[in-house]
């Protein structure tokens, strides 16, 4: 897991000495304005950023690009599982470090795994991240079963998980003059009394149904992997015409395929944050809701997602870890009696992926939907274990 060097502060909820306001340079309003239509529009009209933000395409063009090909701007699409016919997985497992690279082998023999990080929490190892057919939920279960057998996970839970949403920081706590966050809990909650609350709604969705083609599965495949793609890439992959896959998009992906952009992006100076999972059970679901709000509102939130058919949230966050206990004990503290929070979990992750990869899009068949290798993944997970680390 990689180290995390703390920076004194300068002042009240500021984060960030010289060096790394230095490193905060590109954060400047122009960049943000990109960056935050790039997130709501997505980054494959950028005349259309430029128009919005009042600027010419070729700034927007050559600030996007410059972001880019440095390596502080990364645009993913979002998909929608559930009209894939897919169910999103939180699979957290206990894990001895000595046994963390045989697990991690035995769980990417599932091609369904889409993540995995590093985890220390209440369970101390792996959280990975799974979409799997939701058919063949049975199956998967008795896989990480299977894996306990063989002594790949020591002990593991698994949670169903729905309506993944995207986040950007909030940037009306950053100086720009000064490039640093000056965010705190006091002025944050004073926020919230004085604005009030809104809500972030996440739910169950009605049916769980394939109702696409390898052509739209193909397009979120790419456009999840680098939402930059363009349409004639994958139309060279399908060996189709172009049409054909602007057709889709339009039509198919754009509507009900893709919800949202996730803009990866270091908002923080480097080696002053970490990368953590809230976990909050509510006792009813408009306290969920309006409690996602308030998390949305900080400069931290990443990705929300609900537990199916359950009123539990999930927030990936980004947090500089000097402000990490003041968000936990005073900022998730003082909102969980207004929003009816029973309970919570906070998890650390590793800042970088052990796994990631993107969807099995050779695996989706037009009349039997997705294929799922039981079986195989079985047989590779044993072979997996008993190599040893």
């Amino acid at each position: 897991m990689p180290t995390l060097r703390l920076l004194r502060p300068q002042g009240p909820g500021a984060v960030d000495l010289e060096r790394g306001s230095e490193a905060l340079s590109y954060l400047d309003e122009l960049n943000t304005q990109i960056v935050a239509e790039v997130f709501r529009l997505g980054p494959r009209n950028l005349s259309e950023v430029a128009r919005t933000i009042g600027a010419s395409k070729r700034t927007v063009h050559a600030r996007f690009t410059k972001l880019r090909r440095k390596g502080l701007l990364h645009v993913r699409a979002v998909p929608v599982y559930h009209s894939m016919g897919l169910i999103g997985v939180y699979l957290f497992a206990r894990v001895p470090p000595s046994r963390r690279a045989g697990a991690l082998k035995a769980l990417s023999a599932n091609d369904y795994v889409r993540e995995v990080r590093y985890c220390v929490g209440r369970f101390n190892g792996l959280l990975a991240q799974l979409a799997i057919p939701v058919e063949r939920v049975k199956e998967f279960e008795e896989y990480v079963g299977e894996l306990e057998r063989l002594g790949a996970l020591e002990d593991y839970q698994i949670r169903y998980v729905v309506d993944f949403k995207p986040f950007l920081p909030n940037f009306s706590y950053f100086n720009f003059k000064a490039r640093r966050w000056e965010f705190s809990a006091e002025r944050f909650l004073s926020d919230m009394s004085r604005y009030g609350l809104g809500r972030v709604a996440l739910r169950d969705p009605e049916h769980f149904r394939a109702d696409l083609d390898y052509l739209d599965v193909l397009i979120v495949w790419a456009l999840e992997r680098d939402a930059t793609t363009r349409l004639a890439t994958i139309a060279r992959i399908a060996n189709v015409n172009r049409s054909l896959i602007k057709y889709h998009m339009d039509v198919h992906v754009s509507s009900r395929l893709i919800r949202g952009y996730a803009v990866e992006m270091p908002f923080f100076a480097p080696g002053t944050y970490g990368t953590y999972l809230l976990e909050a059970e509510f006792s009813d679901p408009s306290g969920l809701a309006s409690f996602a709000y308030a998390m949305s509102r900080t400069p931290y939130a990443r990705v929300m997602c609900k537990e199916y058919r359950r009123d539990a949230l999930f927030v990936t966050l980004e947090v500089p870890v000097s402000e990490v206990c003041s968000l936990v004990f005073d900022v998730v503290g003082e909102l969980s009696e207004e929003h009816g929070l029973t309970s919570y979990e906070f998890h650390m992750l590793s800042l970088t992926s052990a796994l990631r990869r993107p969807l099995p899009k050779d695996l989706f068949d037009e009349d039997a939907g997705w294929r799922y290798r039981g079986d195989s993944y079985l047989s590779e997970a044993r072979r997996a274990v008993a190599a040893g680390p």
